[in-house]
């Protein structure tokens, strides 16, 4: 959602699933502003304290996506369906801690893709190492000397020899000081590993066939190739789904993107 927060608001001990539902619900308010999502009325458990200032013009997708990066955050997600009639159904989808499913280390349900004994057609694994920090700064409200700033670091990275990598993000709305650090907590966890970013493709009709996973999935990747002679198995969540028809004789192919997960 690309509006923008006109009207200052504040929630004081609210869950931040229903902050969620009350910014999407303000948005649809908007003359013009309503896109038909239809809005759950799900609860995590986890309250916080947040004002919105209209002077900030902050959009309402950035505000949702700010509450979602704290360490006890969410997921969020627009599902988009359509009814008997042809017409398209969007549903606004809350996840605490997290959408899709979840398996054991041992689980024998958890979706495997596999190469070269399996279903993996091709791959691409990149890690973006200028995206990296393991020390953040984050700064809420305030001015000067009284503007809150909370510091989060992976000592883990620095104890084993990595260089120092620091970035900073401001958040000016966030008068919660236990926010601001849980945000900062769950940021820096984030990037203090190169993000690793695995795109696979793969036939929807081989095991496991398109449909018995989704979108927030956990699944499975092991690859053994010149690349990884000595082979890779890792836990990996797919948050990107694309499907292509057959084109030319050739059948139909999932393209899934992939990334790490601490779970």
């Amino acid at each position: 959602m690309c509006l923008r927060i006109t009207t200052s608001q504040s929630y004081q001990s609210v869950d931040q699933l229903t902050v969620v539902q009350s910014l999407v619900n303000a948005a649809q308010a908007v003359p013009y502003g309503n896109i038909g999502v239809v809005v759950p009325t799900n609860t995590s458990g986890v309250t916080v304290n947040q004002i919105y200032y209209n002077y900030e013009l902050k959009t309402y997708f950035s505000a949702m996506s700010d509450l979602a990066k704290a360490t006890n955050g969410f997921d969020f997600n627009i599902k988009v369906a359509y009814d008997g009639g042809g017409n398209p159904t969007k549903t606004l989808q809350l996840g605490y801690p997290r959408l899709g499913n979840t398996y054991s280390s041992t689980s024998t349900t958890v979706p495997v893709f596999q190469l070269p004994a399996g279903n993996i057609v091709q791959y691409n694994y990149k890690e973006d190492g200028t995206k990296a920090a393991n020390t953040v700064y984050l700064t809420g409200a305030g001015s000067n000397e009284g503007k809150l700033l909370v510091t989060a670091t992976d000592a883990t990275k620095t104890a084993a020899g990595w260089a120092l990598l620091e970035d900073s993000v401001n958040y000016s709305n966030i008068t919660d000081s236990t926010l601001l650090t849980n945000m900062a907590t769950g940021q820096v966890s984030v990037v203090s590993y190169p993000p690793q970013t695995l795109q696979i493709v793969a036939p929807p009709y081989i095991d496991p066939v398109y449909g018995s996973y989704g979108l927030g999935d956990q699944a499975r990747v092991i690859v053994k190739d010149d690349f990884y002679p000595s082979g890779f198995d890792g836990n990996y969540r797919i948050i990107g789904l694309n499907v292509s028809p057959g084109e030319n004789n050739q059948p139909e192919r999932v393209t899934l993107t992939l990334t790490t997960t601490s779970n």
